[in-house]
């Protein structure tokens, strides 16, 4: 039975579907089964049509997981997925055209898998770069809002008291509270028995459930101390009162 007309150029050209995932498993596909045999042979250019018309998301996956897996570097398949609308955005605003070709500033000695591997290097790298830049930022906030507790543990905690509703005769007490234990020192130590930090925890590595900076951190120190005063006694005034008649809280 002789094959219909037009079988072999179905077989060749699947179709895109709605599905972002499901045009990434066409193009997977296709990229296996077009792979150069020679060493050096150049990628070939594969199109996914719908209609007659390239387009555009189904050529990007197709040229950037074909142009990546041809260099050894196809990365997992969400990784790929997730690349697409960025790529086919920056290859479309670097001159692309309605049809989806979406190469027009592509050099034309230069295959279209290896220039649209190359724009996803480029929007890696740009996203690798903002990353750093936000965790510079922090490590830069962080390291002023440490400088800026250790310089005055009364005015942090100060903040976060008032944060517990613990203002006016409340912060009072707790002033004179840890003015007692230990004069407000973030590295004040007990020789005998070992409590350590501002609110002289003891053991001192209780205060590691507010932060593992705490042996540094006077906001950390403060942060459990506030905690621990409202878990055992409810206000500072009543572990001040306590303190008073026991010397220790």
């Amino acid at each position: 039975m002789s094959q219909p007309r037009g079988a072999h150029r179905a077989a060749s050209t699947p179709e895109v579907s709605a599905s972002p995932w499901s045009r990434l498993r066409a193009a997977v596909g296709a990229r296996w089964q077009g792979r150069p045999r020679g060493r050096h042979a150049a990628p070939r250019r594969y199109a996914v049509r719908r209609g007659g018309t390239y387009a555009v998301a189904g050529l990007t996956t197709l040229g950037l997981a074909g142009a990546l897996a041809w260099n050894g570097e196809l990365p997992a398949t969400a990784q790929v997925a997730a690349l697409i609308p960025q790529v086919t955005a920056s290859a479309q605003g670097a001159g692309g055209d309605s049809d989806g070709r979406a190469d027009a500033s592509r050099p034309p000695s230069v295959p279209v898998g290896s220039w649209l591997a190359a724009r996803a290097r480029e929007v890696q790298q740009a996203e690798r770069s903002a990353a750093q830049a936000k965790a510079a930022a922090a490590a830069e906030a962080a390291a002023k809002a440490l400088a800026a507790a250790q310089a005055d543990p009364r005015g942090t905690a100060r903040q976060l008291a008032a944060d517990r509703g613990w203002t006016g005769a409340e912060f009072g007490c707790l002033e004179t509270l840890w003015t007692k234990e230990s004069h407000w020192s973030h590295t004040a130590t007990n020789p005998s028995s070992g409590a350590y930090g501002i609110p002289q925890s003891l053991p001192a590595e209780k205060m590691a459930t507010a932060g593992a900076d705490w042996k540094v951190n006077p906001a950390t120190q403060i942060t459990w101390g506030l905690g621990y005063i409202k878990a055992a006694y409810g206000t500072p005034c009543r572990a001040l009162n306590f303190h008073l008649g026991h010397n220790w809280y």
